[in-house]
């Protein structure tokens, strides 16, 4: 059995948001220590919204003979068996680029339970990202371990000239 491979949703937006949201815990310490409730109220709140981020895309994606899970400090969050998946793809976020296919915004890999359609493509980037799915930011590697488990089509939508 080949060691199961794990990746995290999107370190790039973990690293942002708990960066921001120390910067703010400090500014809210500063508020209290001043006495400023009300600001010290509103930091906590930004705060929050930065760490829920932060969770959102902090999970580890990892796939095997079995299917693929999305787990969050050890706990399964969702999982899918092979059979259940009837698409995976590579989809590109920028949808609105101006008819520069080379401008692609952030790139995921996803898995779905569900086939979507060349003409509901377009919405279901604007609706990214759902929830019924399990998704992480493309890495090259990553498309090459999913290939000692899926040998389906890999969809692509929006990836500019990448070809898998």
């Amino acid at each position: 059995m080949e060691e199961k491979k794990r990746f995290m949703v999107d370190f790039g937006k973990v690293a942002v948001s708990v960066t921001v949201s120390i910067f703010l815990l400090v500014i809210l310490i500063v508020m209290i220590i001043e006495n400023q409730m009300t600001s010290a109220v509103i930091f906590l709140l930004i705060s929050i919204i930065y760490l829920r981020e932060a969770l959102k895309n902090a999970p580890f994606v990892s796939f095997d003979e079995d299917g693929v899970s999305k787990r969050l400090f050890g706990r399964c969050l969702m999982h899918m068996n092979w059979s259940e998946i009837n698409e995976v793809g590579v989809i590109g976020t920028k949808v609105f680029n101006h008819n520069k296919p080379e401008k692609t915004g952030r790139m995921y890999l996803y898995f779905s339970k569900d086939l979507i359609s060349e003409e509901n493509r377009f919405e279901f980037m604007l609706k990214w990202p759902p929830k019924n799915i399990i998704y992480s930011l493309y890495q090259e590697e990553q498309v090459e371990s999913l290939r000692s488990v899926w040998d389906g089509k890999i969809e692509t939508y929006n990836v500019g000239d990448l070809r898998l």
